[in-house]
């Protein structure tokens, strides 16, 4: 566990040495709240913004987290930034009338390249990782997007010393570097961390009548698991033994067209 923490916060104390305006997207589920904490304890936190997608689409109990952990790690609003699509929503786009790859890229994609253009970020920090889905697997610790926050991934190249940031070059006409500190971390490693340091996630991660969730999307298109895991050291357990993915709770969306995450991707989603 030490080795990957150590790895992560090497590569976010890189991102900090190169970025003019560092900003980490955050959704406020357990990967972004591993994220948040991994900041404070090391004082990245208060010199950091906050972006938030909004879909409008999100779980109440996850918009309550997202107030909860706003207050605990004392965010204000001036490093606060809130994205919508505001111009979809109010034309009543929703899951019933659109397909959920417009849907995704209305309410996700354009908000999030909307929102690194207007804010000048020039590293954005994520807490996508390897594990979770097969075109994330091809990312790097820092990842090269274009002006438009399009991924190519032939862009970009091998890291032969990816913690010292060495394949980091200016970038031109507005492009960005995503950069994910927990590229290698698996859902396990996650947990453990969760349950080392106490922190409290969302309460949809833990058991309720016998179903729990793993992974927090839009609630129309996510979908519990059977589990009757209601704490950390019961989930990592769990885990230990299963042999499902993690995002088989948001097949509506990952398989919603051919290749829909990679296609989604390259367009500049997450």
């Amino acid at each position: 566990m030490k080795d990957i923490e150590k790895i992560a916060f090497d590569v976010i104390t890189e991102a900090y040495r190169k970025a003019s305006n560092l900003t980490l997207l955050c959704s406020f589920g357990k990967d972004s709240q591993v994220l948040l904490h991994m900041l404070k304890m090391h004082d990245f936190l208060k010199r950091t913004k906050i972006l938030y997608i909004d879909s409008t689409f999100e779980f109440k109990e996850l918009y309550e987290h997202k107030d909860f952990l706003l207050k605990k790690y004392d965010i204000s609003y001036r490093n606060f930034i809130v994205a919508k699509n505001k111009e979809s929503i109010a034309d009543g786009l929703n899951y019933d009338n659109t397909s959920i790859f417009e849907l995704t890229e209305k309410l996700k994609t354009i908000p999030l390249n909307q929102s690194i253009n207007q804010h000048n970020i020039d590293f954005l920090i994520t807490g996508i990782r390897r594990d979770e889905e097969g075109s994330r697997a091809k990312e790097r610790y820092f990842s090269v997007r274009d002006e438009n926050g399009r991924y190519n991934p032939i862009d970009n190249k091998p890291e032969f010393f990816p913690i010292l940031g060495k394949n980091l070059y200016p970038l031109k006409n507005g492009g960005h570097y995503r950069v994910n500190p927990l590229l290698d971390w698996t859902e396990y490693d996650i947990w453990e961390y969760i349950n080392e340091y106490g922190l409290k996630v969302c309460p949809l991660y833990f058991s309720k009548n016998g179903k729990r969730y793993r992974s927090l999307g839009d609630a129309p298109v996510t979908t519990p698991i059977e589990s009757n895991a209601c704490t950390p050291e019961e989930i990592i357990l769990e885990l230990a033994a299963t042999k499902t993915p993690e995002r088989a709770s948001r097949a509506l969306q990952d398989n919603a067209t051919p290749y829909c995450m990679e296609k989604l991707r390259q367009n500049g989603f997450c």
